[in-house]
C-alpha cells in the first residue's frame, strides 16, 4: 500500500520513544508542523486554500519552548498556552533571587573561593559570625 500525502507519517525520530513521531505530515514536507523546525525542514509552509496559497511560519512558543505555533496566531495561542494555566505558589516569587538582569560581573566577582588564602576565608567566617550573634539566631557550630 503507498503512503498518500494523508497516510504519510512524519520523519522525525522521537529517541526517548524509540520510534518515528506518528503524526501526519505536513502537506509537501516530510515532518508534521510539531517538528519541523527541529527536523530542519523549512520553517514557512505553503498551505492552499481558497485556490491562493499562504505562506505559514512556525516558530517556538516564548512560554514553553517545547512546542511550536504559527507566527500569525501566537497572539492567540498566548492566551490558552498550557503554561498560563500552571498553579502558582503563595510562597514562590520567579526571579526573586536573580539580581539586576544586565548586571555584568567583575573579575574579581567571579574569582573561586578555592584561590582565596585560608586566612581571607577565616576572616570572613568571623565578619559572619559577629553579624549574626546580635540578630538572636542559631547558628550551628561547624564540624
Amino acid at each position: 500500500m503507498a503512503a498518500t500525502d494523508e497516510t504519510r507519517k512524519c520523519a522525525f525520530f522521537v529517541t526517548k520513544r524509540g520510534r518515528n513521531c506518528r503524526m501526519i505530515a505536513a502537506k509537501g514536507s516530510i515532518y508534521c508542523g510539531e517538528h519541523m523546525l527541529v527536523g530542519g525542514d523549512a520553517t514557512k509552509i505553503v498551505v492552499t486554500r481558497d485556490d491562493r496559497e499562504m505562506e505559514r511560519e512556525r516558530i517556538l512558543c516564548p512560554l514553553d519552548p517545547s512546542h511550536t505555533v504559527y507566527r500569525h496566531l501566537l497572539h492567540k495561542h498566548l492566551k490558552k498556552c498550557n503554561v498560563t494555566k500552571r498553579p502558582t505558589l503563595a510562597c514562590y516569587s520567579k526571579n526573586v533571587n536573580s539580581g539586576m538582569a544586565d548586571y555584568l560581573f567583575s573579575p574579581e566577582e567571579l574569582t573561586p573561593l578555592s584561590t582565596f588564602p585560608a586566612s581571607v576565608i577565616d576572616t570572613l567566617i568571623a565578619k559572619v559570625e559577629a553579624a549574626y550573634s546580635g540578630t538572636g539566631l542559631c547558628l550551628l557550630p561547624l564540624q
